[in-house]
């Protein structure tokens, strides 16, 4: 705590220039009970006088008095005071991280106000040096989310208390450990039959099974009417053809498109935004990468891209004109997996599926170097790419193949 020190003035006779005067000196003792001695003035201009040593200790005594009441007020702010404008665009804690080069997009900025709320329900009244980090987790534990959100709860707990901590209302940052994503649902992976019978080569077979009932039908580039079944059909062999995410695969535009590949350096977002980066990416690091198309998805988007549907926006997949939302790819992918007989209540598949199952088969392929597999997916570490890659027995089994004669030798002779 800010304490009003009580000094103490005595004086001595110096001799400077020949000239002897007299100085006035102070002492106290400070926080471990040991005595300091100062001198009276400012700015190395010490005081002659009495009333000068008197007028200046008074002013350290008003600081010292100011001092010890912001300590006290700022003891008595609450969580909420701090909490309730730490995401306001005005602020310290904003301003600071801009200058970090740390930009919260606007949707990120909605969901941690929507959960500081959450905190501040519990917590705001508190002040903050009393809450115990074992009532924070105590807490987040009892919420009846999954532990990815809980996490998310977690960051902007973090947030306040890092910035309690600049205002020295705490002595510590909280050193809380993330929850394990142990509650995540993976992704499972189809098979090259099951691929074969969503992807035929003639289109309108395709356009058949990624089409829906009704009026499903789009106005092209070229002024016709066209299936929007074949639409989808293109955009969902292309995710499987490169392994790109849905958010990637829905941003595409004709300027991405180049012989025999596509460069992604634009991505969709959850909220319907477009963004100039990809995941896990931001304005300084976009992380745009290339990918190489299969001869057969080249041929088939060229044929594609001259029948594409109008959109003002310059997408090439569009539907009414707009971007393809992310429940329609939902829709979409569901409807036609359940048509071909291969929806398994059993299992997660999902439009995301596909870049597990690219990851899968190129991995297990072997014919690509690993830098290069990791360069065209996006990933940054090889964790990442074992992580997209999903156990495929059929593949594992022809790869046992050539060790069949000495299983036999071994185990043909056991009577």
């Amino acid at each position: 705590a800010v304490m009003v020190k009580i000094r103490h003035l005595f004086k001595r006779t110096e001799t400077k220039n020949g000239k002897k005067e007299t100085r006035w000196y102070y002492w106290y003792y400070d926080a471990n009970g040991k005595q300091v001695k100062k001198s009276c003035g400012r700015h190395g201009k010490p005081c002659l006088l009495k009333r000068e040593a008197e007028a200046f200790i008074a002013m350290l005594e008003e600081k010292d008095r100011l001092e010890a009441e912001d300590y006290r007020l700022a003891r008595q702010m609450r969580l909420r005071d701090v909490g309730e404008t730490l995401y306001d665009n005005n602020s310290y804690f904003m301003k600071l991280k801009a200058a970090h080069g740390k930009h919260l997009q606007p949707q990120t900025i909605d969901q941690k106000e929507r959960l500081m709320k959450i905190v501040l329900a519990e917590f705001g009244e508190r002040i903050p040096e009393t809450v115990e980090e074992g009532e924070i987790e105590n807490f987040i534990l009892s919420l009846d989310y999954k532990n990815a959100y809980k996490n998310t709860i977690l960051g902007v707990l973090r947030d306040l208390f890092n910035e309690c901590k600049r205002l020295q209302l705490v002595k510590h940052r909280l050193d809380i450990e993330g929850f394990v994503r142990t509650d995540r649902q993976k992704k499972d992976i189809l098979t090259m039959e099951q691929l074969s019978l969503m992807f035929p080569d003639d289109a309108e077979k395709l356009a058949e099974i990624w089409g829906v009932k009704g009026n499903d039908r789009y106005i092209g580039i070229d002024g016709i009417a066209h299936d929007s079944g074949f639409m989808f059909g293109v955009l969902f062999r292309l995710m499987a053809s490169t392994g790109l995410r849905p958010g990637e695969v829905r941003a595409i535009c004709m300027g991405q498109i180049q012989d025999g590949g596509l460069f992604i350096n634009r991505m969709i977002d959850s909220y319907g935004v477009e963004r100039p980066y990809l995941k896990k990416g931001s304005v300084e690091n976009p992380r745009q990468r290339t990918v190489l198309l299969p001869s057969k998805m080249s041929e088939l988007l060229n044929m594609y891209i001259n029948i594409r549907p109008l959109c003002e926006d310059g997408y090439i997949f569009a539907v009414r004109g707009k971007i393809v939302s992310q429940d329609c790819l939902g829709h979409r992918f569901r409807n036609a997996i359940v048509k071909l007989g291969i929806y398994d209540k059993s299992k997660v598949l999902t439009p995301h599926s596909l870049r597990f199952t690219y990851n899968t088969y190129t991995v297990n392929s072997n014919l690509l170097p690993g830098d290069v597999l990791r360069k065209m997916i996006g990933h940054k570490s090889q964790a990442m790419t074992d992580y997209y890659t999903r156990s495929d027995p059929e593949t594992e089994l022809k790869g046992l193949q050539p060790y069949q004669k000495d299983i036999d030798e071994i185990w043909n002779n056991v009577e």
